[in-house]
């Protein structure tokens, strides 16, 4: 099942409801009300874990972009094309794909 949000704020309300049924969010890093950035301090609070994939079109911060590194978090640079986004989510999802 695929759940979208229009925001963080959102996407975080759908975590807290739905917490056990998620493998995996995408999001963009530029989102209105709450970014990608704050959603995967947020998520990084939560239990169970869950794999993140962030994507963006635009530059990141040094900061911003160490965090991500230092979580271990996959960044992929938009426009995605198809196949790059499919290995980038069965790789976040543990599965053995070749490229």
């Amino acid at each position: 099942m695929v759940e979208t949000a229009s925001d963080g704020v959102e996407a975080l309300d759908i975590w807290h409801q739905r917490r056990h049924e998620v493998a995996l969010v995408l999001s963009d890093v530029i989102m209105p009300v709450m970014g990608g950035i704050e959603l995967v301090r947020r998520l990084g609070q939560e239990e169970p874990p869950v794999e993140i994939v962030l994507m963006s079109g635009h530059p990141l911060d040094t900061e911003d972009h160490a965090s991500i590194l230092r979580l271990g978090i996959q960044l992929i640079e938009k426009p995605v094309p198809l196949d790059t986004l499919a290995r980038a989510l069965d790789s976040a999802l543990g599965r053995n794909v070749s490229g």
